[in-house]
């Protein structure tokens, strides 16, 4: 948006949390499938769940945004790869080892 658009807006924080500071609060050890659809803080998101793909989330499914980055490239170096794809989002699997 433009300079002057955006004084059309009002700024609102509003707390959050990591998902592995959630899981880990809610007593929840391992997911199978995570989906997130955030409006483009996706990569935040996965950012902040280290602990938990490492203790193996079998499929990621991501919304599709046309301004975000590389989805592809990020999860496939956390070890993941593109299973499907359409006009909605990604869908990731853990890469076998």
């Amino acid at each position: 948006y433009s300079k002057e658009r955006l004084k059309d807006f009002e700024i609102i924080e509003i707390p959050c949390d990591s998902v592995d500071n959630i899981l880990k609060n809610l007593g929840i050890e391992t997911l199978d499938l995570i989906s997130m659809t955030t409006n483009g803080a996706e990569m935040e998101i996965i950012e902040g769940m280290n602990k938990t793909l490492k203790k193996g989330v079998k499929y990621i499914c991501i919304a599709r945004h046309l301004h975000i980055g590389d989805y592809q490239g990020k999860l496939k170096s956390l070890g993941y790869e593109l299973l499907a794809y359409d006009d909605r989002g990604y869908t990731f699997k853990k890469q076998s080892n």
